[in-house]
């Protein structure tokens, strides 16, 4: 109802704003659109577009499941949490006022620095020397985790409100993990349809909550995918055809949640850009 709506905006807007904050650090942000409003901007929109999507999917799967691919059967309060919770990633799940000790400890790491030296090689076909991927990873290794890891962030966000996303009467597993899959790089599930896929979804999130747990000894959160997955490895291919229409629902909100008329980015400027 508008009451619970409403408490939910009011937390995750604490979220969003951490992120514009958050995003004052990061250039790459500056051509994100409006994922610091909750009301009138990216997430809000995200939410309504979803809804509609809902509707005209949920009567299509009716007549046409796709031989069970999907599910009619759509969980609109669970879609509308994932909707609101979605970006609340972009701030890496670190406070703001610490960016600086965060960054430290980041660029101190050998095994990020490694890890990133061994992308870019990669990426590059050896046409970057060592010396020059040294410098970018100085330069950029670290803002670059934000958008990188975005959707896996906001599935970590909504198992840190799993109280208060349970008050409400919805499943914090399914929205953490809903969260994840609206990226499709992020998440590994490119093709929707792939259980391997949805497979390898579970598994980052529950080594990031790992890694989540070992560096936040006094905050221990939990992924339980059993409302997905039975206890022989194998999906509840009701529940999994559910999910299916939730992600493929909120990947179309997603992408038609933006007003075009804007020229305002996440961090709250004007958005600018050159042809260059």
């Amino acid at each position: 109802d508008a009451e619970e709506l409403q408490e939910i905006k009011e937390r995750v807007s604490l979220h969003y704003e951490n992120g514009k904050k958050i995003a004052d650090r990061v250039k790459e942000f500056n051509t994100y659109k409006e994922h610091h409003l909750v009301e009138g901007g990216h997430i809000e929109k995200v939410h309504d577009k979803s809804i509609e999507a809902a509707e005209v999917l949920s009567a299509h799967f009716k007549n046409d499941n796709y031989d069970g691919l999907y599910s009619p059967n759509i969980d609109y309060k669970t879609l509308e949490v994932m909707a609101l919770y979605h970006d609340t990633g972009m701030d890496g799940n670190i406070i703001a006022e610490d960016y600086d000790r965060y960054k430290s400890e980041y660029l101190d790491n050998q095994n990020n620095r490694q890890k990133y030296i061994e992308k870019q090689l990669k990426d590059s076909n050896g046409t970057l020397s060592l010396e020059d991927i040294e410098k970018k990873f100085e330069k950029e290794g670290f803002e670059g985790t934000f958008r990188k890891n975005h959707s896996l962030e906001s599935a970590i966000h909504a198992l840190r409100d799993k109280t208060f996303i349970e008050s409400k009467g919805v499943n914090a597993n399914e929205v953490a993990l809903g969260c994840l899959v609206h990226s499709k790089s992020n998440s590994g599930l490119a093709d929707i349809t792939s259980e391997a896929q949805w497979k390898e979804a579970v598994h980052r999130l529950e080594e990031r909550v790992k890694e989540f747990n070992i560096s936040h000894p006094d905050e221990q959160i939990k992924f339980d995918a059993s409302f997905l997955i039975d206890e022989d490895g194998t999906f509840k291919q009701d529940k999994l055809a559910e999910m299916r229409s939730e992600a493929i629902i909120l990947r179309i909100g997603d992408a038609n949640g933006h007003d075009t008329n804007s020229k305002t980015s996440q961090n709250g400027k004007v958005i600018d850009f050159s042809l260059e």
